[in-house]
């Protein structure tokens, strides 16, 4: 009887799976949402990829982007791959399969990625197991993995990698903490700093199997790409050198200085980058003999939130870094005005996102948010003894 009850518990999820999978081609691909949709562009590049053709090339990824249904007019901006060449080892499959069905598991993919992110965060850095579908509640009700999932953008696997890395370092294998903390590379700006400081400790403690997993799995993926489609670099290049990004205005301090100061002046983007580089260089060799920790990795992921030269709101996933140790904390406080107060702006805000929306460029004020409420809530909260210091 005990067989029979689990061919049948597989055979539920199977077909919740399914049912989801079909559900989700279908909503994903309606006009409406291709219009906003990230997705399409990475669906594309990995098309072309697969081809053999330029995945950089602008005409060729709203070629396909039309083919597949998402509206041309106008005020419809083509959309053209901006990620580096080693995230086309990723794409490229996905490329190669009908795009509603790529985009649904797609969503599925980040959907799964995501949950996984949350709980192994949770029980990594102190939570009980008997609670922790509070990680998986607060990871699905967080405004900007909902943009994420929605849009299908990549922002997620930047969690994931650091999470993986916590994972891996806790057991001390140091070439999977490495090769998990090079998904941050599928969007290096957003967190910029934490690449730099475990790069730099790392060296420094002579951790070389840590800095052979952060280098090594990236430069397999970009030769694996370079030698498959010889068009991939010189491709990757010039749209690095001509990218329109520069135009773009994100909620970004370097955004705003060039708002302030004359949008002519492209250096103005990155010199809040420049500054926490500096800044961080001089902590990391103080600091060198000192023990990466969760608490560490969080308040780098929140101070590069706050530097990144580009990024928008959806980029702001990784914030859970922080929350969900935090909100571990804080559930061993409860019921204090302070408690209910912190509680309660973070939910204001969330509602801000997933109801106001609106032009991400007024969002300025996101970053500087999650790093108060971070301090506070540290400050707060009662300490938990975790295993996640490597």
């Amino acid at each position: 009887m005990q067989r029979i009850y689990r061919w049948l518990r597989w055979l539920l999820l199977i077909l919740a799976a399914t049912g989801l999978l079909f559900f989700a081609a279908w909503r994903l691909t309606r006009p409406d949402i291709l219009r906003g949709d990230d997705f399409v562009v990475y669906w594309a590049a990995g098309r072309l990829n697969g081809l053999r053709q330029n995945p950089y090339d602008w005409d060729a990824l709203f070629a396909l982007e039309r083919a597949i249904g998402r509206p041309s007019e106008e005020a419809t901006a083509p959309l053209g791959m901006w990620n580096p060449p080693w995230t086309l080892v990723l794409l490229t499959p996905f490329g190669m399969l009908p795009y509603p069905l790529a985009r649904a598991a797609w969503f599925l993919l980040n959907l799964s990625i995501l949950v996984w992110s949350a709980d192994r965060l949770w029980l990594l850095t102190g939570g009980t197991k008997e609670r922790r579908f509070l990680a998986w509640l607060l990871a699905l009700s967080f405004a900007p993995a909902l943009h994420t999932l929605k849009i299908g953008q990549a922002s997620i696997f930047l969690l994931t990698g650091m999470v993986g890395f916590l994972h891996f370092a806790r057991q001390g294998r140091w070439w999977g903490a490495g090769a998990s903390l090079s998904l941050l590379l599928v969007k290096p700006h957003v967190c910029y700093l934490v690449l730099a400081a475990l790069f730099l400790w790392a060296i420094l403690q002579r951790r070389w199997s840590l800095v052979g997993g952060l280098s090594g799995a990236p430069s397999l993926a970009l030769a694996a790409a370079a030698l498959f489609n010889p068009v991939v670099l010189p491709g990757s290049l010039n749209a690095m050198l001509n990218s329109p990004a520069k135009e773009r205005a994100t909620p970004t301090l370097g955004a705003w200085l060039r708002l302030l100061l004359g949008v002519e002046h492209t250096w103005l983007q990155f010199l809040p980058s420049v500054a926490a580089l500096v800044v961080l260089v001089g902590y990391v060799f103080r600091k060198r003999e000192e023990r990466m920790d969760s608490t560490l990795l969080a308040q780098l992921s929140l101070v590069s939130l706050l530097t990144m030269p580009y990024g928008w709101t959806f980029d702001h996933v990784v914030a859970l870094i922080a929350l969900i140790p935090l909100a571990i904390r804080l559930g061993r406080r409860p019921g204090e005005p302070l408690w209910w107060g912190l509680w309660g702006a973070y939910l204001a805000v969330d509602a801000v996102l997933l109801i106001v929306g609106g032009n991400m460029f007024w969002y300025i004020w996101l970053a500087p948010f999650w790093l108060l409420w971070a301090a506070m809530a540290h400050k707060f909260s009662q300490p938990v003894r975790s295993d996640a210091a490597v």
